[in-house]
């Protein structure tokens, strides 16, 4: 049996504050130090509903991004951050 689970979404809780060129052919520490200035919260006024999130990310390659994004996200509040990504480049 199927169990149906509530799932608010919510799009704007991050934002890019700079936009890079691809990061393709950087290492991973030069993708951290890129990506840590990169996102931001969405708004000032940017209020953590849950403690609980879901963030989802295209391609998972060094992680940098999803692990810029959740550090952000748990400076907002959040504390239980769960990952998934569509594709894993090796």
């Amino acid at each position: 049996m199927i169990k149906e689970i509530p799932v608010f979404i919510n799009e704007t809780v991050l934002k890019r504050s700079q936009y890079e060129q691809s990061q393709t052919q950087k290492d991973k520490l030069q993708r951290s130090q890129v990506l840590n200035a990169s996102f931001i919260p969405y708004s000032a006024e940017t209020k953590v509903l849950e403690k609980k999130a879901l963030l989802i990310d295209d391609v998972l390659t060094t992680g940098a991004t999803v692990s810029s994004c959740e550090q952000i996200m748990r400076n907002m509040g959040y504390r239980d951050i769960g990952i998934v990504t569509l594709a894993i480049s090796i």
